[in-house]
């Protein structure tokens, strides 16, 4: 899911080169706050599309396309929770934004067993 962001985010006239001079221009930001997308616009061309030309490369198997799918659906609900921290922060009204949300299964982590121990 980053690498479809980040494909999109960078450049000049990519979603940081945009987002940039408004954010500084007119919602207030400092610079500082708002350099991760000055640099992103400046430096960070073609390393999304890069990503997603080795998922196509690699993503041959079902089973790893939909690990891949699943990891795109847990970005995707990350994105959205991470703007909705930028709209708060800009409005002052701290929820969650009302709209669509995606109906996720919950994944299963399993962690390796580690070795018990002597006392």
């Amino acid at each position: 899911m980053l690498a479809l962001v980040e494909a999109q985010h960078g450049g000049h006239d990519g979603a940081a080169g945009i987002a940039y001079p408004e954010l500084v221009g007119h919602y207030g930001f400092s610079e500082h706050a708002a350099e991760t997308y000055k640099l992103h616009a400046e430096q960070d061309i073609g390393h999304g599309s890069r990503q997603i030309e080795l998922i196509r490369k690699l993503a041959l198997d079902d089973e790893t396309q939909d690990r891949v799918r699943r990891a795109v659906k847990l970005g995707i609900e990350a994105w959205n929770l991470e703007w909705d921290g930028h709209i708060q922060a800009i409005t002052g009204r701290r929820e969650s934004w009302a709209g669509a949300r995606l109906n996720m299964r919950q994944l299963q982590v399993r962690l390796p067993s580690l070795p018990s121990r002597s006392p």
